[in-house]
């Protein structure tokens, strides 16, 4: 899978990227917002790739993805995903076909419980979204309420089982802003 010096590697690259853009970032503000490394060969050159989410501030809900391609500079998708201090509520990168998953949600506080999950893969020569998915349930019942999933490949999408089309094309993950969330996934009541 991959080394302690890639997972060092990784977060030296974070810590010089932040660095950069900002003069204010203590190193230990760096290594402590690491919240998940994930690594794998994802544009197929049998190279390492390698995919670190971080979250740049402790009291700020948003996680930033990093991702380093075969020694390219990183990627960097800024608030991909919403991230809590408490257990059950970090956001993580997992690995997935092709490519990784980034989930976030919570599993832990309250009745109220969600999860989101963006898999993203190399397709047509980037890094794409390639599938999205977002469900909710109430802890008391333990059955989803609401469950949306798209797959951007083949354009379509489902909402509580009923299937939906969505814009062809799946979205670069360096352009990802959460604008090509259908509507659908974005109403969660019974409309």
């Amino acid at each position: 899978m991959w080394s302690r010096g890639l997972f060092l590697a990784a977060l030296l690259a974070i810590a010089t990227a932040a660095r950069a853009g900002s003069d204010a970032v203590p190193p230990e503000a760096v290594l402590g917002g690491v919240l998940s490394v994930v690594a794998g060969d994802w544009n197929g050159d049998g190279e390492v790739d390698r995919a670190v989410l971080w979250q740049p501030l402790p009291d700020e809900p948003a996680a930033d993805l990093y991702v380093f391609l075969s020694g390219d500079g990183p990627l960097v998708v800024r608030g991909v995903a919403w991230s809590g201090r408490m257990s059950g509520t970090a956001a993580a990168l997992e690995p997935a076909e092709g490519g990784f998953a980034v989930a976030s949600g919570n599993q832990a506080v309250g009745r109220d419980r969600w999860l989101e999950r963006l898999q993203v893969a190399w397709l047509d020569g980037a890094l794409r979204v390639v599938a999205y998915a977002y469900t909710t349930h109430d802890a008391l019942a333990r059955t989803p309420d609401f469950a949306c999933r798209v797959d951007f490949r083949q354009a379509a999408g489902w909402r509580n089982g009923e299937r939906f089309a969505v814009q062809p094309g799946a979205p670069r993950l360096d352009r990802w802003d959460g604008s090509r969330i259908p509507v659908p996934c974005r109403t969660h009541g019974s409309g």
